[in-house]
């Protein structure tokens, strides 16, 4: 018996981790079934409207779909330990819930103040800086890369 052995339970115990084969005709129809998912999620990007949030959702689904597929079967979750797949869907979860948070917050900000919920253009980000520095709150920058918005010169 080699020290690799000993280390691991011996060269008859494989431990309590099997590890499950698929044929290679099963993983290539999962492969082709995520181009087919694929192709879907293009042709219903260009040809199909359902309003943003309606193809934001539709994508979203698809590629939770696709993900769920390659999770389930390339990664061999779907033969894996069951603890492993709740696991991974409350990390999901925790990651939707603070996405979701992160949403509300950024889609009600006109609720609260109009003004802060604009988007800010290069421009008014200028004029506020150049304020700053004539007030004397801000250093101005010997650098190049305060005018890196500005065009070059002709």
């Amino acid at each position: 018996m080699s020290a690799h052995d000993t280390q691991h339970g011996g060269a008859d115990d494989h431990g309590s981790h099997g590890h499950h084969v698929v044929s290679w005709q099963f993983l290539f129809g999962i492969l082709v079934l995520l181009l087919i998912l694929t192709g879907l999620t293009v042709y219903t990007a260009l040809e199909v409207y359902l309003g943003d949030t309606g193809n934001l959702l539709l994508a979203l689904f698809i590629a939770s779909f696709k993900a769920a597929l390659v999770v389930g079967f390339f990664m061999h979750l779907h033969w894996d330990n069951k603890f492993n797949a709740v696991a991974l869907l409350f990390c999901l979860l925790a990651g939707v819930t603070f996405i979701g948070f992160t949403a509300i917050d950024i889609g009600s900000r006109h609720m609260v103040d109009p003004k802060r919920a604009e988007m800010m253009t290069p421009e008014v980000v200028k004029q506020a800086r150049e304020r700053a520095i004539a007030e004397g709150r801000l250093e101005p920058d010997n650098d190049d890369s305060a005018n890196q918005n500005e065009s070059p010169p002709e």
